[in-house]
C-alpha cells in the first residue's frame, strides 16, 4: 500500500483524486479498537457518520456529533434534524448542518477531529488523519485497510458494560451467559475480522437514511 505523508494543504491532488487514510480510534481507558479506513476527502461528516455506523455494525438510531478546528475555532456539525430539535447554543461553539462539511474542509486545519456517538453510552472516537492513499492502491472507498480490537455494540452501556460483557462470554458458566449470548446476537456482535468489516463497509450507504 502506497501511502503518502499528510500534507497541510494536501495540495498535489484534487478533491476528486484524494484518498484520505483515517485512523479510527476509540478514546478507551483500557479496551483497544481502531480500524484505519480509506475515505474520499468529497465525503460530507454526514457521510463519514454512515461510514463509521457501518464499519461498526451499529444500528444508527442515537445522535451524534463531530468537532473540529476551522480558522482556528473549534466547531460542532451535527445533522440538522438533530439541531432544529435540540441545539440550546453549546457555549456558543460554531455549529454546523454535517451534511454540509466536507472531510476536505474538517482537516484543514487541524489533522483530527473527534466523533460522539450515543450521549448515554457516551462513545468518544477520536479520527486522525495519516496521510492520503494512491487511488490505485485501494478497490473502492471507503475501504477498511487495518484494524485492531473488537468494535462495542449498540446500548451495551459504554466501555465499562463492553468488558462486563465480554468477561462474561469467555465463562460459559457464568450465570449471565446464555442471556449476554442471545442478547449479543440480538446486536449484531461480531468479533474483528477485516473481511467482514469490509463487507459491513460496502453497504454503508443504508445508513445514510436514519438521520437525515
Amino acid at each position: 500500500m502506497n501511502i503518502i505523508q499528510f500534507g497541510k494543504f494536501m495540495t498535489s491532488l484534487s478533491p476528486e483524486e484524494t484518498i484520505y487514510r483515517l485512523r479510527i480510534d476509540f478514546l478507551f481507558e483500557e479496551l483497544v479498537c481502531t480500524r484505519d479506513t480509506a475515505v474520499p476527502s468529497t465525503a460530507t461528516l454526514h457521510e463519514l457518520h454512515a461510514m463509521i455506523q457501518a464499519c461498526g455494525n451499529w444500528m444508527n438510531y442515537h445522535w451524534y456529533d463531530f468537532k473540529y478546528v476551522s480558522k482556528g475555532k473549534l466547531c460542532m456539525a451535527q445533522p440538522q434534524k438533530q439541531i432544529d430539535e435540540a441545539y440550546s447554543g453549546f457555549d456558543k461553539m460554531p455549529l454546523h448542518d454535517s451534511s454540509k462539511v466536507t472531510l476536505k474542509e474538517a482537516f484543514m486545519n487541524f489533522p483530527s477531529i473527534t466523533y460522539s456517538y450515543d450521549y448515554g453510552d457516551g462513545w468518544e472516537i477520536n479520527i486522525l488523519n495519516l496521510g492520503y492513499v494512491e487511488k490505485d492502491s485501494v478497490p473502492r472507498v471507503p475501504y477498511a485497510l487495518s484494524g485492531k480490537g473488537d468494535w462495542p455494540p449498540d446500548d451495551v452501556g459504554g466501555e465499562g458494560g463492553f468488558m462486563h460483557l465480554m468477561n462474561v462470554l469467555k465463562d460459559p458458566s457464568n450465570e449471565e451467559y446464555e442471556e449476554m449470548r442471545e442478547w449479543m446476537e440480538d446486536l449484531y456482535f461480531e468479533k474483528y475480522s477485516l473481511q467482514q468489516c469490509n463487507r459491513d463497509l460496502s453497504n454503508w450507504e443504508d445508513e445514510l437514511d436514519s438521520l437525515s
